[in-house]
């Protein structure tokens, strides 16, 4: 689905504001860029893989870098900056040489810049310094100034009306191929000559943009229910199961997947059917991304004889959050943030202790029984080591 907010929006005035006029190659920007940040909702790689065989089949070279056990070993931490630094920080294209640089510079922006070399070159293009300032990279100006340029750097020598042809630039392969043309398709809905003049003339403007979404339904192919199959099922199914629901990503909208969409809807005052439509996809992109860039505040501790930092959780700062998820009335962060503390020493302990104190509850609500009916266990009880010989 076409949709104006505030990265999208950006990215089509000022693509045209810099000499990009033709509605098809407008769409084709646009359409690329839409999938490429999940509809203009997510300007910060999420790392989330579902297994090690698709990091490995996706990652240029990470197979010769790493072995798959070291892979997998990084993806069940469920961190984005561990995630991106086995990823990414010795890349042999990337430009990436310091320690961290993968997450550093992992994908932002509506493009998903990615590595040091780009930060450099394309910084340097659009005249702000993204090695120092790599968080600028997901900002709306920046982020579509960037992707403007990226866009005219790749597609300089082949037709950029041709998705196929801008699909093997802008991505380095065909990933995606088929969800590109329908996004593509729907944005030469939108982008016709007329919007783009009265852009140019400043006769439409940012909330004109914006109010065409009310407009504009969902195509077929932007719901997904059971039966579906594909990446965006498993994509869907990650984030579910991050945020706490029982669900195993496999790529099959199945009843289990069907159940924790209802729970999510329910959860999220949506309309409790089952179907992934425009709106609980969205809202599930939006509090998966929150849920990953908040995973807690953290307390160092370099005590490591190697030099590296252990990160531990605070727990003052886990119960700050556990207080904000409540008073927000925000289930997903609830269930996300006690899982979090239940992996910490504390949040083991804690949890020891109340196993515990349930036994002795147990124990002590059971009645007493008289002395003389606890003789003949007590008799049998000593007598059991001496049958035993």
């Amino acid at each position: 689905m076409s949709t104006f907010n505030q990265h999208s929006t950006t990215l089509l005035k000022r693509a045209i504001d810099k000499g990009i006029t033709s509605p098809a190659e407008l769409a084709n920007l646009m359409g690329q860029a839409a999938v490429e940040s999940m509809n203009f909702h997510r300007v910060n790689e999420s790392m989330m893989y579902s297994s090690a065989d698709r990091a490995l089949s996706q990652i240029k070279g990470l197979g010769s870098r790493h072995t798959r056990e070291e892979v997998d070993a990084a993806l069940a931490t469920r961190d984005p900056e561990t995630i991106a630094n086995l990823l990414y920080d010795t890349h042999p294209t990337l430009g990436n040489r310091e320690p961290g640089d993968g997450w550093r510079f992992h994908g932002r922006g509506v493009i998903q810049l990615t590595g040091r070399s780009n930060y450099e070159k394309f910084g340097r293009l659009v005249g702000v310094d993204l090695v120092e300032h790599p968080h600028l990279a997901s900002e709306p100006d920046v982020s579509a100034d960037v992707a403007i340029a990226y866009w005219k750097e790749r597609c300089r020598d082949i037709d950029p009306t041709d998705v196929r042809a801008a699909t093997k630039a802008i991505n380095g392969g065909s990933n995606g191929y088929a969800e590109r043309v329908a996004a593509v398709n729907q944005w030469s809905t939108v982008i016709t000559p007329e919007l783009v003049e009265g852009i140019r003339n400043q006769t439409i403007g940012t909330e004109d943009l914006m109010a065409m979404n009310a407009s504009h339904h969902a195509p077929a192919s932007s719901t997904l229910r059971e039966g579906a199959r594909g990446d965006r099922v498993r994509e869907l199914q990650t984030q579910l199961h991050d945020l706490g629901y029982a669900l195993r990503p496999d790529g099959a909208y199945g009843n289990a997947t069907r159940l924790a969409v209802m729970a999510f809807q329910q959860n999220h005052d949506l309309v409790v059917d089952g179907i992934a439509g425009v709106r609980t996809l969205d809202q599930a992109t939006t509090a998966h991304e929150t849920l990953m860039q908040n995973r807690g505040p953290y307390v160092s501790a370099p005590d490591r004889p190697d030099g590296n930092v252990t990160r531990q959780t605070s727990t003052h700062d886990m119960f700050e959050a556990l207080c904000r998820s409540g008073a927000e009335g925000d289930v997903d962060a609830l269930c996300r943030v006690g899982r979090i503390y239940g992996e910490t020493l504390d949040g083991q302990t804690w949890l020891l202790q109340g196993e515990r104190s349930n036994q002795q509850a147990l124990t002590d609500s059971l009645p007493v029984q008289p002395a003389a009916e606890q003789a003949p266990t007590q008799v049998a009880e000593q007598s059991a080591p001496a049958m035993a010989l």
